[in-house]
Protein backbone atom coordinates (compact mmCIF):
# COMPACT_ATOMS: atom_id res chain seq x y z
CA UNK A 1 0.00 0.00 0.00
CA UNK A 2 1.16 3.52 -0.90
CA UNK A 3 0.45 6.55 1.36
CA UNK A 4 1.40 10.04 0.19
CA UNK A 5 1.16 12.70 2.74
CA UNK A 6 0.89 16.55 1.40
CA UNK A 7 1.99 15.38 -2.11
CA UNK A 8 5.52 13.12 -0.27
CA UNK A 9 5.39 9.43 -0.66
CA UNK A 10 6.15 8.17 3.30
CA UNK A 11 7.35 4.63 4.18
CA UNK A 12 4.91 3.44 6.74
CA UNK A 13 6.24 0.20 8.30
CA UNK A 14 3.00 -2.65 8.72
CA UNK A 15 2.78 -3.82 12.28
CA UNK A 16 -0.10 -5.35 13.43
CA UNK A 17 -2.93 -3.15 11.32
CA UNK A 18 -5.72 -5.09 9.64
CA UNK A 19 -8.06 -2.68 8.45
CA UNK A 20 -8.07 1.24 7.29
CA UNK A 21 -9.19 2.43 10.35
CA UNK A 22 -6.28 1.57 12.21
CA UNK A 23 -3.67 2.56 9.33
CA UNK A 24 -5.18 6.26 9.64
CA UNK A 25 -5.27 6.20 13.50
CA UNK A 26 -1.27 5.55 13.26
CA UNK A 27 -0.93 8.28 10.76
CA UNK A 28 -2.91 10.57 12.97
CA UNK A 29 -0.34 9.54 15.67
CA UNK A 30 2.65 10.38 13.74
CA UNK A 31 1.36 13.76 12.29
CA UNK A 32 0.41 14.69 15.73
CA UNK A 33 4.14 14.96 17.14
CA UNK A 34 4.43 17.51 14.01
CA UNK A 35 1.64 19.33 15.28
CA UNK A 36 -0.62 18.48 12.04
CA UNK A 37 -4.22 17.33 11.65
CA UNK A 38 -5.60 15.46 8.19
CA UNK A 39 -7.55 17.56 6.79
CA UNK A 40 -8.57 14.85 3.88
CA UNK A 41 -7.91 11.20 2.84
CA UNK A 42 -8.54 10.20 -0.86
CA UNK A 43 -8.66 6.29 -1.63
CA UNK A 44 -8.64 5.91 -4.80
CA UNK A 45 -11.56 8.66 -6.08
CA UNK A 46 -13.08 8.83 -2.77
CA UNK A 47 -12.86 11.58 -0.12
CA UNK A 48 -13.40 9.24 3.14
CA UNK A 49 -13.88 12.45 4.94
CA UNK A 50 -17.17 13.22 3.12
CA UNK A 51 -18.52 9.99 4.31
CA UNK A 52 -19.55 8.32 7.24
CA UNK A 53 -16.65 6.98 9.15
CA UNK A 54 -18.79 3.45 9.37
CA UNK A 55 -18.82 3.34 5.69
CA UNK A 56 -14.54 2.53 5.09
CA UNK A 57 -13.44 2.27 8.89
CA UNK A 58 -13.17 -1.65 8.66
CA UNK A 59 -12.05 -1.89 4.89
CA UNK A 60 -9.40 -4.64 4.73
CA UNK A 61 -5.95 -3.72 3.76
CA UNK A 62 -6.12 -5.88 0.92
CA UNK A 63 -8.55 -3.33 -0.77
CA UNK A 64 -6.40 -0.36 -0.64
CA UNK A 65 -3.88 0.59 -2.99
CA UNK A 66 -3.39 3.78 -2.27
CA UNK A 67 -4.02 6.84 0.13
CA UNK A 68 -3.43 10.26 -0.50
CA UNK A 69 -3.39 12.31 2.53
CA UNK A 70 -3.79 16.19 3.31
CA UNK A 71 -2.75 17.21 6.54
CA UNK A 72 -2.23 21.05 7.96
CA UNK A 73 -0.73 22.67 11.21
CA UNK A 74 -3.11 23.12 13.89
CA UNK A 75 -1.79 26.80 14.09
CA UNK A 76 -2.77 27.26 10.31
CA UNK A 77 -6.75 25.47 11.25
CA UNK A 78 -7.37 27.62 14.00
CA UNK A 79 -6.40 30.86 12.21
CA UNK A 80 -8.28 29.86 9.54
CA UNK A 81 -11.42 29.28 11.80
CA UNK A 82 -10.83 32.41 13.58
CA UNK A 83 -11.18 34.40 10.19
CA UNK A 84 -14.08 32.99 9.27
CA UNK A 85 -15.31 33.50 12.17
CA UNK A 86 -14.20 37.27 12.18
CA UNK A 87 -15.90 37.58 9.10
CA UNK A 88 -18.77 36.45 9.69
CA UNK A 89 -19.10 38.50 12.86
CA UNK A 90 -18.50 41.40 10.82
CA UNK A 91 -21.18 40.42 7.90
CA UNK A 92 -23.48 40.02 10.55
CA UNK A 93 -22.58 44.05 12.33
CA UNK A 94 -23.30 45.30 8.85
CA UNK A 95 -26.53 43.69 7.97
CA UNK A 96 -27.95 44.52 11.76
CA UNK A 97 -26.79 48.02 11.00
CA UNK A 98 -28.27 48.67 7.79
CA UNK A 99 -31.45 46.26 8.51
CA UNK A 100 -30.54 44.70 5.36
CA UNK A 101 -33.26 42.16 5.66
CA UNK A 102 -31.98 39.29 3.14
CA UNK A 103 -28.24 39.57 4.14
CA UNK A 104 -29.98 39.12 7.90
CA UNK A 105 -31.75 35.77 6.85
CA UNK A 106 -28.73 34.57 5.21
CA UNK A 107 -26.69 35.24 8.57
CA UNK A 108 -29.09 34.13 10.87
CA UNK A 109 -29.05 30.89 9.17
CA UNK A 110 -25.49 30.39 9.58
CA UNK A 111 -25.78 31.52 13.52
CA UNK A 112 -26.14 28.30 15.50
CA UNK A 113 -22.52 27.43 13.56
CA UNK A 114 -21.17 30.86 14.49
CA UNK A 115 -21.91 30.17 17.97
CA UNK A 116 -20.56 26.72 18.23
CA UNK A 117 -17.66 28.32 16.82
CA UNK A 118 -17.06 30.49 19.41
CA UNK A 119 -17.80 27.49 22.04
CA UNK A 120 -15.28 25.84 20.61
CA UNK A 121 -12.99 28.94 20.66
CA UNK A 122 -13.36 30.12 24.10
CA UNK A 123 -13.91 26.62 25.80
CA UNK A 124 -14.87 27.30 29.67
CA UNK A 125 -11.92 26.13 31.33
CA UNK A 126 -11.35 25.59 35.43
CA UNK A 127 -10.16 29.67 35.85
CA UNK A 128 -13.14 31.11 33.61
CA UNK A 129 -16.56 30.34 33.23
CA UNK A 130 -18.32 30.05 30.06
CA UNK A 131 -18.23 33.18 28.03
CA UNK A 132 -21.19 35.35 28.90
CA UNK A 133 -21.56 37.11 25.52
CA UNK A 134 -21.41 34.07 23.62
CA UNK A 135 -24.19 32.50 26.13
CA UNK A 136 -26.48 36.25 26.03
CA UNK A 137 -25.77 36.67 22.33
CA UNK A 138 -27.16 33.24 21.74
CA UNK A 139 -30.39 33.73 24.17
CA UNK A 140 -30.83 36.89 21.90
CA UNK A 141 -31.22 35.37 19.13
CA UNK A 142 -32.80 31.90 19.98
CA UNK A 143 -35.83 31.30 17.71
CA UNK A 144 -35.09 34.61 15.85
CA UNK A 145 -35.58 35.93 12.12
CA UNK A 146 -35.04 38.51 10.19
CA UNK A 147 -38.27 40.06 10.54
CA UNK A 148 -38.11 39.27 14.24
CA UNK A 149 -34.50 41.10 14.28
CA UNK A 150 -35.50 44.25 12.94
CA UNK A 151 -38.40 44.76 15.43
CA UNK A 152 -35.67 44.73 17.89
CA UNK A 153 -36.55 47.70 20.38
CA UNK A 154 -33.65 50.48 20.37
CA UNK A 155 -32.14 49.11 23.02
CA UNK A 156 -32.02 45.24 22.06
CA UNK A 157 -30.29 46.34 18.53
CA UNK A 158 -27.87 48.52 20.60
CA UNK A 159 -26.83 45.48 23.46
CA UNK A 160 -26.96 43.03 19.78
CA UNK A 161 -24.39 45.32 18.07
CA UNK A 162 -22.11 45.33 21.40
CA UNK A 163 -21.84 41.83 22.14
CA UNK A 164 -21.28 41.35 18.51
CA UNK A 165 -18.48 43.83 18.38
CA UNK A 166 -17.07 42.84 21.11
CA UNK A 167 -16.80 39.10 20.24
CA UNK A 168 -14.71 40.69 17.20
CA UNK A 169 -12.77 41.93 19.28
CA UNK A 170 -11.90 38.87 21.33
CA UNK A 171 -11.65 36.63 18.49
CA UNK A 172 -9.26 38.92 16.97
CA UNK A 173 -7.14 39.06 20.40
CA UNK A 174 -7.13 35.38 19.91
CA UNK A 175 -5.68 35.48 16.06
CA UNK A 176 -3.09 37.91 17.78
CA UNK A 177 -1.98 35.39 20.38
CA UNK A 178 -1.51 32.67 18.02
CA UNK A 179 0.17 34.56 14.64
CA UNK A 180 2.19 36.81 17.11
CA UNK A 181 2.84 34.69 20.22
CA UNK A 182 5.73 37.26 21.49
CA UNK A 183 3.83 40.42 20.88
CA UNK A 184 0.94 38.92 22.86
CA UNK A 185 3.22 37.46 25.84
CA UNK A 186 4.49 41.57 25.91
CA UNK A 187 1.34 42.91 26.19
CA UNK A 188 -0.02 40.36 28.69
CA UNK A 189 3.26 41.00 30.56
CA UNK A 190 2.49 44.39 31.49
CA UNK A 191 -1.31 44.12 31.97
CA UNK A 192 -0.32 40.99 34.43
CA UNK A 193 2.28 43.05 36.46
CA UNK A 194 -0.46 46.13 37.19
CA UNK A 195 -2.89 43.63 37.99
CA UNK A 196 -0.50 41.83 40.51
CA UNK A 197 -1.14 44.67 42.98
CA UNK A 198 -4.89 44.31 42.82
CA UNK A 199 -4.97 40.70 43.97
CA UNK A 200 -2.50 42.04 46.88
CA UNK A 201 -5.53 44.14 47.86
CA UNK A 202 -8.09 40.78 47.46
CA UNK A 203 -8.29 40.21 51.32
CA UNK A 204 -8.60 43.13 52.29
CA UNK A 205 -11.91 44.49 49.45
CA UNK A 206 -13.36 40.96 51.41
CA UNK A 207 -12.95 42.53 54.81
CA UNK A 208 -14.53 45.66 53.52
CA UNK A 209 -17.55 43.81 51.97
CA UNK A 210 -16.11 44.80 48.76
CA UNK A 211 -16.83 40.97 46.84
CA UNK A 212 -17.77 42.19 43.50
CA UNK A 213 -14.46 44.19 42.85
CA UNK A 214 -12.15 41.55 44.56
CA UNK A 215 -13.69 38.94 42.39
CA UNK A 216 -13.57 40.97 39.64
CA UNK A 217 -9.58 41.38 40.12
CA UNK A 218 -9.22 37.53 40.51
CA UNK A 219 -11.00 37.05 37.57
CA UNK A 220 -8.96 39.65 35.58
CA UNK A 221 -5.42 38.29 36.94
CA UNK A 222 -6.30 34.54 36.16
CA UNK A 223 -7.72 35.68 32.51
CA UNK A 224 -4.06 37.46 32.26
CA UNK A 225 -2.37 34.54 33.61
CA UNK A 226 -3.46 32.14 31.01
CA UNK A 227 -3.34 34.54 28.36
CA UNK A 228 0.92 34.63 29.38
CA UNK A 229 0.64 30.64 29.58
CA UNK A 230 -1.40 30.28 25.93
CA UNK A 231 1.46 32.76 24.48
CA UNK A 232 4.21 30.97 25.96
CA UNK A 233 2.61 27.43 24.58
CA UNK A 234 2.05 29.13 20.87
CA UNK A 235 5.90 29.93 21.14
CA UNK A 236 6.54 26.29 21.88
CA UNK A 237 4.43 25.05 19.21
CA UNK A 238 6.42 27.86 16.86
CA UNK A 239 9.66 25.93 18.46
CA UNK A 240 10.65 29.28 19.76
CA UNK A 241 10.84 27.77 22.96
CA UNK A 242 11.09 24.82 25.38
CA UNK A 243 8.75 24.87 28.49
CA UNK A 244 10.13 21.09 29.42
CA UNK A 245 14.11 22.18 29.14
CA UNK A 246 13.47 25.96 30.74
CA UNK A 247 13.31 26.78 34.83
CA UNK A 248 11.69 28.70 37.17
CA UNK A 249 12.93 27.73 40.17
CA UNK A 250 13.87 24.58 40.85
CA UNK A 251 10.99 23.66 38.39
CA UNK A 252 10.73 23.30 34.53
CA UNK A 253 8.54 25.77 32.96
CA UNK A 254 6.09 22.98 31.89
CA UNK A 255 5.74 22.16 35.59
CA UNK A 256 5.80 25.31 37.04
CA UNK A 257 2.57 26.53 35.00
CA UNK A 258 0.58 22.91 35.82
CA UNK A 259 1.30 23.80 39.53
CA UNK A 260 0.67 27.55 38.72
CA UNK A 261 -2.58 26.43 37.20
CA UNK A 262 -3.78 24.09 40.12
CA UNK A 263 -3.23 27.18 42.68
CA UNK A 264 -5.34 29.43 40.93
CA UNK A 265 -8.35 27.01 40.63
CA UNK A 266 -7.98 26.52 44.42
CA UNK A 267 -8.25 30.76 44.40
CA UNK A 268 -11.03 30.75 42.39
CA UNK A 269 -13.02 27.62 44.51
CA UNK A 270 -12.19 29.39 47.89
CA UNK A 271 -13.77 32.44 46.53
CA UNK A 272 -16.74 30.94 45.13
CA UNK A 273 -17.26 29.05 48.38
CA UNK A 274 -16.84 32.56 50.06
CA UNK A 275 -13.84 31.25 52.33
CA UNK A 276 -11.76 34.52 52.94
CA UNK A 277 -9.27 33.04 55.53
CA UNK A 278 -8.64 30.65 52.64
CA UNK A 279 -8.21 33.22 49.84
CA UNK A 280 -6.05 35.20 52.29
CA UNK A 281 -3.96 31.82 52.94
CA UNK A 282 -4.06 31.11 49.21
CA UNK A 283 -2.85 34.86 48.77
CA UNK A 284 0.24 34.54 50.86
CA UNK A 285 1.16 31.30 50.53
CA UNK A 286 0.61 30.19 47.11
CA UNK A 287 0.21 33.00 44.96
CA UNK A 288 2.70 35.50 46.12
CA UNK A 289 5.62 33.79 46.32
CA UNK A 290 5.40 32.23 42.88
CA UNK A 291 4.32 35.97 41.12
CA UNK A 292 8.09 37.23 41.65
CA UNK A 293 10.05 34.04 39.73
CA UNK A 294 7.11 33.79 37.14
CA UNK A 295 7.19 37.80 36.21
CA UNK A 296 11.01 37.40 36.07
CA UNK A 297 10.80 34.17 33.64
CA UNK A 298 8.34 36.06 31.09
CA UNK A 299 10.93 38.98 30.96
CA UNK A 300 13.59 36.75 30.27
CA UNK A 301 11.77 35.30 27.60
CA UNK A 302 10.84 38.72 26.04
CA UNK A 303 15.33 39.58 26.16
CA UNK A 304 15.10 35.91 23.98
CA UNK A 305 16.95 34.83 27.04
CA UNK A 306 15.62 31.09 26.16
CA UNK A 307 17.79 28.70 27.40
CA UNK A 308 17.60 28.77 31.15
CA UNK A 309 15.22 31.68 32.56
Amino acid sequence: MEIVINNEKIDYTLENETNLNEIIRGVECWLKGSHLIITSIMMEERELTDEPEESWINTPLSDVAKLTITAKLLKEIQLSSMETVIEFLGLFLKSLDSRDRAQLEEVLRGCPDMLQSLRTLFKPGPLLPVNPEITELGTLLAGSDAETVLSWPEGIREKALLLLQRLRASVQDLMEELSNPLGALQKAAVELKVTTSDIESVSVLLQTGQDKKAMDSIIRFADLSQKTIRALSNMEEASLIGLDKLRIDDKTAKDFFKDFNRVLQELVEAFDGNDIVLIGDILEYEISPRLAPYLRFIDEIQKGNTTDA
